[in-house]
């Protein structure tokens, strides 16, 4: 998946990728440690529907980041990074960049900071799923429609050449296994595009 390699802490500075790491989890809901997922939340939009970045919403006396964050917390996962304040908006350049500073893992959950209500239990049985087919693209499927957060084997080539498309481009022309996976989380639908969404 990486198209260059990093080791140690990342040097880039935060103004372009911020690390949340947590160690603490509930036994009840840890996850395999192997195969390592690493968890890259997508919050470089500028939120221009919404009326600021969607990162710093608040809901429920909680940010939209925190929220992601408890969620995935919760969920076992001990590595996330949020991609945000970057020289670009678009998902692909955001999530290419990145990758470029995670360390080895067999997979990347992709969970765009637009979907804040997905709930913990999700997130296990979809890293559960990924360890039985570590190298298919794992989507949650909820009434017959496929939401997010998504995902990814590292062996994904996110840098194919020739795409226009963004990630689902890639995605369809590598041939990699795509597997849905059932859920009554309708969380995992909810979009928030604008303050009305949220009921603000």
């Amino acid at each position: 998946m990486k198209k260059s390699s990093a080791s140690g802490s990342l040097n880039i500075g935060s103004k372009h990728l911020r690390i949340i790491s947590t160690r603490s989890t509930p036994r009840s809901l840890h996850l395999m440690q192997d195969p390592k997922i690493i968890a890259i939340i997508l919050a470089a939009g500028k939120g221009s529907r919404f009326g600021m970045p969607k990162v710093d919403a608040v809901f429920g006396g909680i940010t939209f980041l925190e929220r992601i964050r408890n969620t995935l917390t919760t969920a076992g996962i001990s590595e996330i990074f949020v991609a945000r304040d970057l020289p670009t908006s678009d998902m692909l350049e955001s999530l290419q960049y990145a990758a470029q500073h995670t360390s080895a893992a067999a997979g990347y959950l992709i969970f765009p900071v637009d979907h804040p209500f997905v709930n913990a239990a999700t997130i296990v049985e979809m890293v559960s799923t990924f360890n039985l087919h570590p190298n298919a693209v794992i989507r949650p499927l909820y009434e017959a429609r496929t939401g997010h957060p998504i995902i990814i084997p590292a062996c994904l080539d996110l840098w194919m050449p020739n795409v226009t498309g963004g990630l689902a481009q890639i995605i369809r022309q590598s041939g990699v296994e795509v597997l849905n996976m059932p859920t009554p989380d309708q969380g995992v639908l909810r979009n928030i595009n604008t303050a009305a969404d949220i009921g603000l």
